[in-house]
């Protein structure tokens, strides 16, 4: 079986679009998924976007789109993972917007790491022409109800290639700040097991 593929697929179309996310959805906690097999380690992190770029809806300046890049690209380059019993490296890493996210911005739903940087999200040149419906956009939340707060969830996937199966993975929760705590899932070999990670429990057993 390819339980790392699988684990993506399922995790992204679960991800996409589904009314549980925004269930789920709690400040300061995420959900961190991690499978392995043959040598790859695929990692999954599920948050709320306040806690991965800074906000949760639609940036609307050229500033705020700027800050979005920039938390996203210092959350892309962090070292969070430090691996047991193999070397790794990183060989893939991609950051899944959700679709209301996207709507007002139109940003390509996954921001690959090695893409372009610059015009990921576009600042809009004449905002003064923007028409009724449009700003009306910006005003709605995710679900298009008028008004009210908006909950939104990213998605940050990474790709490991190691010399071996890792004993074990490490997750540095300081690049993660504020996220203080992640219900984490593993897949491997040995089955599927599920733990909570804190700043002072980080270690994830693999086998």
């Amino acid at each position: 079986m390819k339980v790392c593929a699988t684990l993506i697929l399922v995790a992204l179309s679960s991800f996409m679009g589904s009314p549980a996310v925004a269930a789920a959805h709690s400040h300061g906690t995420g959900e961190l998924s991690v499978a392995v097999e043959d040598g790859l380690v695929d990692i999954l992190l599920t948050a709320p976007l306040a806690d991965l770029v800074g906000r949760e809806r639609a940036p609307e300046t050229a500033t705020e789109r700027a800050e979005v890049l920039r938390r996203r690209d210092a959350l892309i380059a962090a070292p969070l993972f430090s691996f047991e019993g193999a070397a790794c490296t990183r060989d893939a890493t991609s950051f899944v917007l959700p679709q209301p996210f996207l709507t007002a911005t139109d940003v390509d739903p996954v921001l690959e790491s090695s893409g372009g940087d610059s015009d990921a999200l576009k600042a809009d040149a004449h905002p003064e022409e923007h028409d009724e419906d449009h700003d009306q956009a910006h005003h709605d939340r995710g679900d298009g109800t008028p008004g009210g707060e908006v909950h939104e969830d990213g998605l940050v996937s990474w790709r490991y290639r190691c010399d071996g199966n890792p004993v074990a993975v490490e997750v540095n929760f300081e690049p993660l700040a504020p996220l203080v705590q992640l219900h984490t899932q593993t897949l491997t070999d040995a089955g599927p097991r599920a733990l909570d990670l804190r700043p002072d429990a980080r270690r994830v057993p693999l086998r």
